[in-house]
């Protein structure tokens, strides 16, 4: 039995939305159409590993915004590559807005939303299927609905050449969400931790690393470094910080508030700019590659795990799985 048929079969992209009590949250799905013209009817399937899934399961009422060839990578990142279990997919998210079921939509990368409350569930072994009346929709722009094809070969970055890293390890990488598994043989029985898809849909790939090394700063074992080096990360911080403060605003409907924390946060981002370009810290393309791969390299490798364990031992289990889930995340 060939598998690949499946691929043949044609679907949409949709991002799901739920609400349950204070919690927003929201998932990419592939499969959602019209079930009955009188009543009107939506139907959708869901994989039940997903938050969202399980969050409909007990309110019975989700949106599903429509995304459309306009989407960007980024969008499918955000709601297809991390769990809402550990991750406030809506905190500092600002293209959205409420349904009149309360639930939110997206506005950016989409072409129309529809809100449906939920008459009908059926048990499909890995997903469920919910079905249920309609209760609004609008039309938000003329742009043409993204399929999964168009996906795949217009937005979804190139794998590239199959092949083995410098330090000979094989590296797998998911052809649907572009997860990568680090190993010389991939498992028969493995599923992709993001998507859940299984051992059948990676494939073999490289990453190229040559690239030259970023010039050492001339503030280099100084208190001047670490001055600047204090500077940028406060910087940062700030700049985040005014973000938040700007979706808060936004969202409780204080437009000219919410401008001027974005106003005040790009400007913490220059200044943050200026001190990393001290520190010799931007360097071309290629470099900025080497450095972000190191980093986050760093982060679900060391960080994230000596954080957890550190929490662990303060007695903060919570937080601890937190740092492990977001370390998963970084891989």
């Amino acid at each position: 039995m060939d598998r690949k048929a499946m691929y043949k079969l044609s679907y949409g992209l949709f991002i799901l939305t739920a609400k349950e009590a204070e919690k927003d949250n929201g998932c990419i799905i592939n499969t959602a159409i019209q079930a009955a013209s009188e009543p009107n009817q939506l139907s959708i399937c869901v994989n039940k590993a997903n938050y969202t899934h399980d969050m409909i399961q007990r309110t019975g009422k989700f949106t599903v915004s429509v995304l459309s060839q306009k989407a960007q990578f980024e969008l499918f990142k955000h709601f297809g590559f991390q769990s809402g279990r550990d991750t406030n997919k809506f905190e500092a998210f600002e293209q959205c807005a409420r349904g009149t079921n309360g639930i939110y939509y997206i506005t950016e990368g989409t072409n129309a939303y529809i809100s449906v409350t939920v008459t009908k569930t059926e048990d499909l072994g890995s997903h469920t299927m919910f079905i249920g009346e309609i209760t609004d929709m609008e039309v938000l722009s003329n742009v043409p609905s993204v399929t999964y094809d168009y996906y795949q070969n217009n937005i979804k970055p190139k794998p590239q050449e199959v092949g083995k890293t410098e330090g000979s390890q094989t590296i797998w990488r998911c052809r649907i969400c572009g997860y990568e598994y680090v190993g010389e043989e991939l498992p028969d029985d493995f599923i992709c931790p993001l998507c859940k898809h299984p051992a059948s849909d990676f494939e073999k790939v490289v990453k190229k690393t040559e690239v030259k090394e970023m010039a050492a700063n001339k503030y280099t074992g100084t208190q001047t470094e670490k001055n600047l080096q204090e500077a940028f990360a406060g910087e940062s911080q700030a700049r985040n910080k005014y973000t938040y403060f700007a979706s808060v605003a936004k969202k409780e409907g204080y437009e000219q508030m919410s401008a001027l924390f974005l106003k005040t946060a790009d400007n913490e981002k220059e200044h943050a700019k200026m001190w990393f370009k001290e520190l010799a810290g931007i360097g071309d393309t290629k470099e900025n590659l080497a450095a972000a791969a190191e980093g986050e390299n760093y982060e679900w490798t060391d960080m994230y795990e000596g954080f957890a364990k550190t929490a662990e031992e303060e007695g903060f289990p919570e937080l601890a799985a937190k740092f492990r889930a977001v370390g998963e995340i970084e891989k």
